[in-house]
């Protein structure tokens, strides 16, 4: 792992720095919608340009990582074969994540209130 610096602010720990990609794992409550492939040629078409800008949200898993958001830049860096990402690896719970990747999802996104609702349904019946 390159260049890690451990930060506190509030009540949220994290690090910042860079993460091989081939210790990251998409996991299930990556909410993303299927991504459309010219956007995603788009996207690693700048990144081969100018690099990843705006780092992906991680949680570390014993070794490795999850991927809480950012699943677009992951999936355009990986196309340019980058090996590392730049990344800040919050220390959070596993359904802590999940409503972090949620809620970042809906605000990014027009979310129709049925997509909302399913998402709160899976959160629901998940924890």
């Amino acid at each position: 792992m390159a260049g890690i610096i451990n930060l506190t602010r509030e009540k949220t720990n994290y690090m910042i720095g860079e993460v091989e990609i081939s210790k990251i794992d998409i996991i299930p409550y990556q909410q993303s919608k299927d991504i459309k492939e010219s956007e995603l040629i788009q996207l690693s078409e700048s990144i081969a340009e100018n690099g990843v800008l705006k780092p992906v949200s991680l949680r570390r898993c014993g070794d490795r990582y999850e991927l809480i958001t950012g699943k677009k830049r992951l999936k355009a860096a990986m196309m340019c074969e980058l090996l590392t990402v730049p990344c800040v690896i919050y220390e959070m719970s596993e359904r802590d994540a999940a409503i972090f990747s949620i809620v970042e999802e809906i605000k990014k996104h027009d979310t129709s209130f049925f997509d909302e609702a399913e998402v709160i349904e899976k959160l629901i019946s998940c924890y």
